[in-house]
């Protein structure tokens, strides 16, 4: 079930088949706090998809995109616009990050569990990314202990 609005969703939709993905991927990041509702979109960063992709899905696209590739810490990634697809985010694979994620129908989103420690290795970057883990935080507690918030 998608929880985004359904002209996001059409946008994704859309996008995703023309990059013709055998496997689903991954929507992480800022994207994925959307889909659950733990924060709102901002402007001045969420102006991207970030997607973890099988190993076959990116050798395809470094293929297709040459001039696209990018290499953070050892996570490789290709960015077409506003998409952006990754082999790994701090060296955690598709593999794990699929397990256990939320079926969007053409991806997955992943779990907030996962969310949050991804959000944490991160948090040091940018004073962004430490607010991430308070709202994370606190979405886990108002769905673990509704009736105190």
């Amino acid at each position: 079930m998608d929880k985004f609005e359904p002209q996001v969703s059409r946008e994704i939709q859309a996008n995703l088949e023309r990059f013709e993905l055998e496997d689903k991927p991954v929507l992480i990041s800022g994207r994925a706090l959307e889909y659950y509702g733990i924060r709102q979109p901002d402007e001045r960063y969420d102006t991207d998809y970030d997607f973890i992709v099988s190993q076959k899905d990116y050798e395809r696209l470094k293929y297709a995109y040459p001039n696209n590739l990018r290499d953070i810490y050892g996570d490789l990634g290709v960015t077409v616009g506003k998409w952006e697809f990754w082999t790994s985010f701090c060296a955690f694979s598709y593999d794990e990050l699929a397990c256990d994620a939320e079926d969007a129908g053409a991806y997955y989103v992943v779990s907030v569990p996962k969310m949050l420690m991804l959000k944490v290795l991160v948090m040091h970057q940018e004073p962004r990314r430490y607010a991430d883990v308070v709202l994370i935080k606190e979405w886990i507690l108002r769905n673990k202990y509704p009736e105190d918030y």
